[in-house]
C-alpha cells in the first residue's frame, strides 16, 4: 500500500513532462493532416466509456487500473465511431481528463473495445479545461474538427453539472461540438454498422 502511495506521488511528478510529450505527439499529428482531413477528437468517460457507474461502489476495484479496465461501453458510440473511421481522410484522436499513469491502461482498453487508435493519439490531461488548448491547437491547422465530449461530472451523486465555462470556450470555436444531449441520443443506438 505504501509503496502503490510512492509511486502515484513519483507518476504525478512527472504530469508536466507527460502533458509536454502529448502536446508535441499532438502537434506533430496534426501538422501531418491535409486540409481536407476530418478530425475527431472525443473524450472517453461518460462519452465513450459508462465510467460514473464505477464511482458509486469504489470499494468493488482494488485500485483504479482495474476500475478503468473495467468499464463498459457505450455500444452506440462504439458504432457511431467506428463509422466515423471508416470515412476517407479521417482521424480519431482520444482527449481525456486521466491521469498520465493511466496511459497504457487507456490504450489497452481502447483496443479491448475495438476502437481505432494510432500511435500518439490518446493524450491525457489534468482536467476538462486543459483540453481547450488542444482544441486551440488542432484549429490552428485550419481542418474540419468535431469534438465529442459530454464535459459534465457529478452524475455518481445524481446531480449532474455541466462544466458551463469550457462549454461556452468550445461553442466560440469554429469546430463541430457534440455535446450531452446528442451524446445521450448516440449512446442509445443498439446496432453495428
Amino acid at each position: 500500500m505504501f509503496f502503490n502511495k510512492v509511486k502515484s506521488g513519483i507518476l504525478r511528478s512527472f504530469a508536466p513532462i507527460s502533458l509536454l510529450v502529448s502536446w508535441i505527439r499532438f502537434w506533430l499529428i496534426c501538422s501531418k493532416l491535409k486540409p481536407q482531413a476530418q478530425l475527431y477528437i472525443i473524450d472517453i468517460d461518460n462519452t465513450i466509456a459508462d465510467t460514473w457507474p464505477t464511482l458509486l461502489h469504489p470499494y468493488i476495484y482494488p485500485n483504479e487500473k482495474v476500475r478503468h479496465q473495467s468499464l463498459a461501453i457505450f455500444r452506440g458510440m462504439r458504432s457511431w465511431i467506428l463509422q466515423q473511421a471508416k470515412q476517407p481522410n479521417t482521424l480519431i484522436i482520444y482527449l481525456s481528463a486521466r491521469p498520465p499513469e493511466l496511459m497504457s491502461t487507456t490504450l489497452d482498453w481502447l483496443k479491448s473495445c475495438g476502437l481505432p487508435t494510432i500511435q500518439g493519439g490518446i493524450i491525457l490531461v489534468p482536467n476538462a479545461k486543459s483540453k481547450i488548448r488542444f482544441l486551440k491547437l488542432a484549429n490552428a491547422y485550419q481542418i474540419s474538427i468535431t469534438f465529442i465530449d459530454d464535459l459534465s461530472y457529478n452524475h455518481e451523486n445524481g446531480d449532474i453539472r455541466l462544466y458551463d465555462g469550457v462549454i461556452e470556450v468550445v461553442k466560440l470555436l469554429p469546430i463541430k461540438y457534440i455535446g450531452l444531449p446528442q451524446l445521450n441520443e448516440i449512446q442509445q443506438l443498439r446496432h453495428d454498422y
